[in-house]
C-alpha cells in the first residue's frame, strides 16, 4: 500500500478509536441518523440478527459459513476483533480492506462527528454501508453487548437468534440475569421468527412474552433438538449427532469442541431448517459449512489448540460460563487428566473471582498478566483473588510479551480477547 494511503488508514483508525473513550450511549438515535445520511443501506439486503452473552460469535460464523457454501454472497459483522479492526467486517470470509474502510468511512465521518456518534454506531454504519456497496445477498449481524438499544437493532431481519445468557456488562444491561435477558429479547421483531438457545428455565417466559407481544414465532432449540455420540479429539475437534422427532443429522463435524458448541450447533440447525424454505440450502451446505468454518470465515480461538511442541490452548471466553465451558471441554477430551500452566488477564468489570474459580480444576500454575489497557484488572487485584480461591503457584507478569516468551509447557491462554491478542503478537513474532 502506498504510504499516503496507509497514513490515511492509520489516521482514520486513530480517530475512530478515540470515540471509544467517549463511552457507551445506549440508544438508536445516532445510528439511525447515520443510516439516514447513507440512504438506509441496511435495507438493501437480507439480514439475520444474533444476540446473546455466550455463543453468538460461534453461531454467526457457523451460519455465514453455511450460507457461503450455498453460493451466497454473505456479509458478516462481529465484534470485537482480535488482531486488526478490519476483522469485524467481512464478505465471504474476506476482511474489509484498508482502502475500502477509508473510502466508506470518509463518506459519513463528518456526520458522525457532528452527531457525537459512538465508536459502535460508526462501526455498525460502516459495516452496513460496505455490505451494500459489495452487493451482498445476506448479512449475519452480531449485536455488540446488548439487544434492545444496541446499535445493530435498527435492522428488520428475516430471522432473530438469541444465544446463551450470562452475567456480563451488568453496568449497562442489568444486575440480574432476568434483566439482561429482557435487554437481549429486545431484538425480537414483529412477525419475525426467533430462535432461542438459552436453557435457563427462569428466562423462558421472558422470551415467550416478548415473542407474543411481537407475534413472532419462537423455537427453543435446546428443547426441540437433542444430541448424542459426542466425540472430542486431542486437537479439540468434535463430531456429534443432532436430531429431533423427525430429522437426524449424524456425525456432524466441527473444528471446535465442547457441550456449548453442541448447543450452538443445535441453534444453527434450527436456523437452517427455517432458512431452507426461502434460501437455496441443503444438508450438504450445512455439513460443509460446519466443517469448513475456519477456512470460510477465519473464525478462531474458541478453545483452540495451537500446533507445536506443547499443548497450548487459547480461548477468548471472558465470563464465568465461558470459563466453565473451557474446562468442561478439556475434561471431555483425551486431555482430561492433564494440568496446565494458566496465563490469565481480564478486564476489571468482569466476574473475575468466578472466572478464576472455574478455571482452577485444570491449573498447575497461574501467571497473572498486566494488559496495556485502561480497563484491564491489575495483577495485584488478580493475585488477591487467586490467593483467596486457593491457587498456590502464582506468578505476576507486568509485560505480556515477557510472560508469553516464557511458555515452554502445556498451557492455557485465557480471560479476554485482549489476552489472546497480546499472546498472538508475541507468538507470531517468535514463530
Amino acid at each position: 500500500m502506498a504510504k499516503d494511503k496507509q497514513n490515511s488508514y492509520d489516521d482514520i483508525l486513530t480517530e475512530l478509536f478515540s470515540y471509544v473513550r467517549a463511552g457507551i450511549k445506549p440508544g438508536l438515535d445516532s445510528i439511525n441518523f447515520l443510516l439516514e445520511v447513507l440512504g438506509r443501506p441496511e435495507k438493501e439486503y437480507m439480514t439475520i440478527h444474533v444476540a446473546g452473552t455466550n455463543g453468538k460469535g460461534s453461531v454467526c460464523n457457523m451460519l455465514a459459513s453455511i450460507l457461503q457454501e450455498a453460493g451466497l454472497k454473505v456479509g458478516l459483522f462481529t465484534s470485537p476483533h482480535i488482531r486488526r479492526f478490519n476483522e469485524r467486517i467481512r464478505v465471504n470470509g474476506h476482511c474489509i480492506s484498508d482502502e475500502e474502510l477509508v473510502f466508506n468511512l470518509r463518506g459519513f465521518l463528518d456526520s458522525a462527528r457532528r452527531n457525537e456518534a459512538t465508536f459502535f454506531d460508526i462501526t455498525t454504519a460502516l459495516a452496513f454501508e460496505y455490505f451494500k456497496n459489495k452487493k451482498v445477498d445476506i448479512a449475519v449481524i452480531e449485536t455488540g453487548m446488548g439487544g434492545n438499544w444496541d446499535s445493530t437493532n435498527c435492522i428488520n431481519p428475516i430471522l432473530s437468534i438469541i444465544t446463551q445468557i450470562d452475567m456480563d456488562h451488568t453496568e449497562f444491561l442489568g444486575k440480574t440475569i432476568m434483566q439482561i435477558a429482557e435487554e437481549k429479547a429486545g431484538i425480537i421483531k414483529d412477525n419475525t421468527p426467533v430462535i432461542v438457545s438459552d436453557n435457563h428455565v427462569e428466562l423462558k417466559n421472558i422470551f415467550i412474552k416478548h415473542a407474543r407481544e411481537k407475534n413472532a414465532p419462537i423455537i427453543f432449540s435446546d428443547h426441540w433438538y437433542d444430541s448424542k455420540d459426542v466425540l472430542i479429539d486431542a486437537n479439540l475437534n468434535m463430531e456429534c449427532t443432532i436430531f429431533d422427532d423427525f430429522l437426524c443429522y449424524p456425525e456432524l463435524k466441527l473444528p471446535m469442541a465442547g457441550i456449548h458448541q453442541v448447543m450452538n450447533m443445535k441453534t444453527v440447525i434450527a436456523a437452517y431448517n427455517h432458512l431452507k424454505f426461502t434460501l437455496p440450502l441443503n444438508e450438504s451446505h450445512l455439513r460443509r459449512g460446519l466443517v469448513n468454518i475456519k477456512q470460510n470465515t477465519e473464525f478462531a480461538y474458541r478453545t483452540e489448540v495451537i500446533p507445536g511442541k506443547h499443548k497450548i490452548i487459547v480461548d477468548v471466553s471472558h465470563n464465568p460460563s465461558g470459563a466453565n465451558s473451557l474446562v468442561e471441554t478439556i475434561q471431555l477430551s483425551p486431555m482430561k487428566d492433564m494440568k496446565f500452566d494458566i496465563y490469565f488477564a481480564a478486564m476489571q468489570d468482569k466476574d473475575l473471582e468466578m472466572i478464576l474459580a472455574n478455571i482452577k480444576p485444570v491449573a498447575k500454575s497461574i501467571s497473572l498478566i498486566q494488559l496495556k489497557n485502561e480497563r484491564a484488572a491489575s495483577v495485584e487485584y488478580l493475585e488477591s483473588l487467586a490467593q483467596m480461591i486457593g491457587y498456590t503457584n502464582i506468578k505476576k507478569c507486568y509485560d505480556p510479551a515477557d510472560a508469553f516468551q516464557e511458555i515452554n509447557s502445556d498451557s492455557i491462554i485465557c480471560g479476554s480477547f485482549y489476552t489472546v491478542e497480546a499472546f498472538l503478537k508475541t507468538y507470531q513474532n517468535n514463530s
